[in-house]
């Protein structure tokens, strides 16, 4: 039999064979609009340079204090651990590049199941890009600096601070903001296991989470003052790279919400704080 041209079969074979080709074009033309977008989101999520006239360094410290031990584990053996993320006037040019989140690939799983962070907050944050490179060598020039403990709020990494204390440190100070652990949404550890937040506070009745949350502050007064001592250490240290970095003699801590109540207690609690500076952190009045 004959096939005319124009006849219902003929178009739908013509169809068969136009449906594969318009579906290639249609994924490589949505393909491309989502590159363009993502492309286009790169592009703008960055901080503004910080307005002081010195290069600003990150870099990070986890140090285990001996002397206390973890209690929101189960692990008898398992010593409370403070991690540290420095901003500091650095040398330009010695850095390494590094996004807005330095560890944000081991802890992402962390950050979203602690209940602080969407997924896609999460996602977002690996297009960050930070204006504070890691590791960069410190401007010993002008060394020593004062320092500026800064404590974050409940849930909140210290990281999550990261244009405050860039802009600080621009100034020539060097800001010590304290990942809290368990306090925070999540944080790598040094043995390279991942300390995430301790959420399961929230189903406390309410004297009852008072009460945890009076302990917590504890708890991290203990880590500001911890982190000082280490700060002092590393001063005098001859291997450090911070070593004659910090001017001990003007030392002061920071803090928002629950680390604004921190910072109250640690200026308190020792006299080697001459300035402390509270953020909405409730004293009275409230639960605290």
């Amino acid at each position: 039999m004959q096939i005319k041209p124009g006849s219902l079969h003929t178009r739908l074979i013509g169809e068969q064979i136009m449906q594969p080709k318009f579906w290639k074009i249609t994924i490589l033309v949505l393909s491309f609009v989502v590159i363009l977008l993502a492309f286009s989101i790169y592009l703008q999520l960055e901080f503004p340079d910080p307005s002081g006239s010195y290069a600003v360094g990150r870099t990070v410290f986890r140090w285990v204090d001996k002397s206390r031990q973890e209690f929101l584990t189960t692990d008898p053996n398992d010593f409370r651990e403070v991690s540290a993320l420095f901003w500091y006037p650095a040398e330009p040019g010695t850095d390494i590049e590094s996004g807005y989140f330095p560890s944000l690939s081991k802890v992402s799983n962390a950050l979203m199941q602690s209940g602080e962070l969407e997924w896609w907050e999460v996602l977002g944050l690996r297009f960050i890009r930070s204006n504070s490179p890691l590791n960069a060598r410190p401007a010993k020039d002008q060394a020593p600096y004062p320092v500026i403990l800064l404590s974050p709020g409940n849930g909140t990494n210290i990281e999550f601070y990261a244009s405050l204390a860039s802009e600080i440190a621009s100034d020539g100070y060097i800001v010590v903001g304290l990942n809290h652990l368990y306090d925070v949404a999540a944080v790598e550890l040094s043995n390279g296991e991942v300390a995430s937040y301790d959420k399961d506070q929230w189903l406390l009745e309410v004297s009852a989470h008072q009460a945890y949350t009076a302990e917590r502050i504890k708890v991290r007064t203990a880590d500001v003052i911890f982190a000082l001592d280490q700060l002092t250490a590393l001063n005098a240290s001859a291997t450090s790279s911070f070593a004659g970095m910090f001017d001990l003699d003007s030392v002061a801590v920071a803090g928002h919400s629950l680390g604004g109540i921190t910072a109250s207690e640690a200026c308190k609690a020792d006299a080697r704080f001459k300035a402390c500076l509270n953020f909405d952190g409730l004293q009275k009045g409230g639960p605290f």
